[in-house]
């Protein structure tokens, strides 16, 4: 055994010297699981004669493959095996959809495909799937009662924000479709079950009967198939309380709206898979489905597979959705393990299902990693005493069980843990508590305040800004294309690729790019089309005189050769012939504006086949499907700042100090109009105000789901902390909320800090 393993734990031990081909390993926070991965695949490597070549190993971020990749490469250069050190740096050390993406390449022949394929990003993704709604809506609408039902309650309805007259419905399919590709669920099925009203209820009614006991179950199961279902089950035991008041028009009317949306979802469904074929473009789920049906259905290709990695090892197991379970499952590797923790499983709104992790750990050798290295004890007594409670008998502890000590004085206690009692969203309190600490020693760029909403993010960073405290957000989900300098050059895009687009060129005279005044602006409009009025116009200021010639002069001489033009280079003129980033410059925020601004330049160097004008249509169209892009990091990350991100965005991270900042202050119920449940292959949609009985169901069995992901949310995010966990409290939390349960389990026991006044 090399020196490097000599420290490890009795529990990594066993875990690295395991030789269980099917190896389930339970890993609590902070308890160097990625350590004990690359201790394993050293092993296998050095010590049993495998290449780097045959260890397929899966993370979930590309940021810790990068990781794990750096720690095995430098333990075999230690170990004095440089030629496997190259192969490691070249091996399939790689995310899930990397890997899928590997499988198709190199079985591209197999798998239908062209080996040059094109991975569609978010973005594209977004308009590509819309796309395809809309010619399902055109396609169905005409023939299809169901689809005509549904059009009634939703035609010209409208999502909040958007102009696009069917917009609400787009949305609710949207989510549909999403959930049912990324859960791998059967196209031909799901068409089957929704076929009409009938089939649908038929199909809910089996979904309930399920749930019920085992008597009422015997009772209700011959009329499954008849409108007396609800009746019978209502009769036959305990009344749940989705089933109180029996809904018969609600519920037939909710069986003919899912079955309409379903005819859309699906028919949708086929175009997309459609045009990513005759484009040979697959989006992510596409690129996972493909891989699954390549490894299912040839056998020669399976086979090849399992011989190319007989060992497959899995980081955050508990973060898989069923479509990469399934692959995982079709490969059969001789040797696997999973790594997990389903305690840190905070990605169901990406389809993860922690319960097949679980599975997994009862029908294979299931060991575990629980001693936390990363917080410090005061922290880990209070997580312990707080989620042993909340997850009972599945919790896995970090610290060992004590004995009451009888001799002790007053209520335990747990250094390290603050609460910060404030009024919900005031940020400027949060805020001076972190100047305080600031004030104490503390260094900005130790902190990090975790949200589970980017909009408390910003509250966040616009208090402390406001007091001169360096800060940053990290990996925000923000709109970035609708940011108003995006969209400025976004408009000056298309004003050089369109000169006729008035309103395009309007927005751009107004923008940094030249700046005249409202007044000038607003003259100039009148005067249609806007471009032949520019050689004649004399703005009324002489404020406007100059910046207006400038411009005039260079959109004129552009405009004739701007067809020519990639959209990157038309962005470089922009910035090379007008004062447009010395104007953004002088502005409020600069530093974030001008950060944004050189990613949308390197966005469009990625797209070198786009003209000025296809690029601005594209960031318009993303626009409008109110895609979530980050906006660009602003500040660098050596700089000492108070890092801000969300508890998703945290995870794997660790922090000298956690603010944990907008803990949920009341209980939190899906608001969906349509629920879906996968793993029943049951969907269910509400249009109206009233729910059916099947959408109570659904919702019921929905809230259970996001209530546990909610704990298990604040269970990563308290584990962040190294020294300090600072819990900002709500003041009037509702009863039964995560706030009110820390106030009345730990009343006595942690220290409270009130946010100090403001100076005047």
């Amino acid at each position: 055994m090399s020196e490097a393993r000599i420290d490890l734990t009795e529990e990594q031990r066993a875990v690295v010297e395991s030789g269980s081909n099917r190896l389930a390993v339970r890993a609590a926070a902070g308890s160097g699981k990625t350590r004990v991965l690359v201790e394993r695949y050293l092993r296998l490597v050095l010590e049993q004669g495998l290449g780097p070549d045959q260890l397929l190993t899966i993370t979930y971020t590309r940021k810790a493959a990068a990781e794990m990749k750096r720690r095995i490469v430098a333990g075999l250069k230690a170990a004095g095996k440089r030629q496997m050190a190259a192969q490691a740096e070249s091996g399939p050390i790689q995310t899930i959809h990397g890997f899928c993406e590997r499988l198709l390449r190199e079985n591209a022949p197999a798998a239908g495909l062209d080996p040059e394929f094109k991975i569609l990003s978010d973005a594209e993704q977004k308009i590509a799937l819309h796309e395809a709604l809309r010619q399902a809506l055109a396609y169905e609408t005409h023939d299809d009662p169901a689809v005509e039902r549904l059009l009634q309650v939703l035609a010209g309805e409208r999502q909040w924000g958007q102009t696009e007259p069917h917009s609400k419905l787009m949305s609710e399919c949207e989510r549909c479709l999403e959930a049912v590709r990324s859960n791998g669920l059967d196209m031909e099925r799901l068409a089957e079950l929704y076929a009409s009203a009938e089939t649908t209820l038929a199909h809910w009614n089996r979904v309930v009967l399920e749930t019920l006991p085992s008597g009422a179950r015997a009772a209700c199961q011959a009329f499954v198939e008849t409108d007396l279902f609800l009746s019978k089950a209502k009769a036959a035991g305990q009344t749940p309380a989705w089933l109180n008041q029996l809904q018969p028009a609600l519920n037939e009317e909710a069986a003919i709206h899912t079955a309409g949306m379903m005819h859309l979802v699906l028919r949708a469904w086929q175009l997309l898979e459609e045009r990513q074929f005759r484009r040979q473009e697959l989006d992510y789920a596409a690129l996972e489905a493909r891989g699954v049906l390549l490894v299912e259905r040839r056998a020669a290709v399976a086979d090849r597979i399992r011989r190319q990695y007989p060992v497959v090892m899995v980081d955050e197991a508990q973060d898989m959705n069923p479509v990469q379970h399934r692959l995982l499952d079709a490969i059969g590797a001789a040797s696997e393990m999973l790594v997990g923790d389903a305690q840190q499983s905070i990605f169901g709104f990406r389809h993860a299902d922690a319960a097949l992790f679980v599975s997994k750990t009862r029908d294979r050798e299931a060991l575990a990693l629980t001693h936390n290295f990363r917080s410090d004890e005061g922290i880990l007594r209070f997580v312990d005493r707080y989620f042993q409670r909340k997850f009972e008998s599945d919790y896995l502890r970090m610290t060992p069980p004590q004995e009451l000590d009888l001799d002790a004085e007053g209520p335990e206690k747990f250094p390290g843990v603050e609460f910060w009692p404030c009024d919900k969203g005031d940020w400027h309190a949060v805020a001076r508590n972190i100047a305080a600490m600031i004030a104490d020693g503390c260094k900005p760029g130790d902190m990090a305040v975790l949200v589970q909403k980017w909009g408390s993010g910003e509250g966040v960073l616009r208090a402390l800004q406001a007091m001169q405290i360096p800060a940053r957000i990290a990996g925000a989900a923000s709109s970035f294309y609708t940011r108003l300098d995006v969209r400025d050059l976004s408009n000056a895009l298309a004003a050089l690729a369109n000169p006729y687009d008035d309103f395009a060129l309007i927005a751009t005279l107004l923008s940094p790019v030249c700046g005249v005044s409202l007044d000038s602006a607003a003259l100039l409009a009148l005067r249609r089309p806007v471009v032949q009025a520019l050689t004649d116009f004399e703005p009324p200021l002489e404020s406007d005189l100059a910046p207006f010639a400038a411009f005039r002069d260079w959109f004129l001489r552009l405009q004739a050769t701007a067809d020519r033009l990639s959209a990157s280079e038309a962005l470089g003129e922009v910035f090379a012939g007008t004062p447009y980033l010395q104007n953004l410059a002088r502005r409020e925020g600069a530093d974030q504006r001008l950060a944004n601004v050189r990613k949308l330049q390197r966005l469009a160097a990625e797209s070198l086949e786009m003209d000025a004008g296809q690029f601005a249509e594209t960031m318009r169209e993303v626009r409008a499907l109110r895609h979530r892009e980050g906006d660009a990091p602003a500040l660098d990350e050596s700089e000492d700042a108070v890092t801000i991100l969300s508890v998703h965005k945290a995870k794997g991270l660790e922090f000298d100090v956690a603010v944990l900042a907008d803990l949920r202050s009341s209980r939190q119920k899906p608001a969906d109009s349509t629920l879906v449940l996968p793993r029943e292959e049951m969907i269910v949609v509400k249009l109206g105000a009233h729910r059916s009985n099947y959408f109570a169901f659904a919702l019921e069995r929905k809230a259970v789901q996001e209530a546990l992901e909610e704990t298990r949310v604040f269970y990563v995010a308290a584990t962040r902390a190294r020294k300090k966990l600072c819990i900002v409290l709500p003041e009037g939390a509702v009863a039964g909320s995560p706030a009110d349960e820390l106030r009345s389990m730990f009343r006595f026991g942690i220290e409270e800090r009130r946010p100090q006044a403001p100076v005047q």
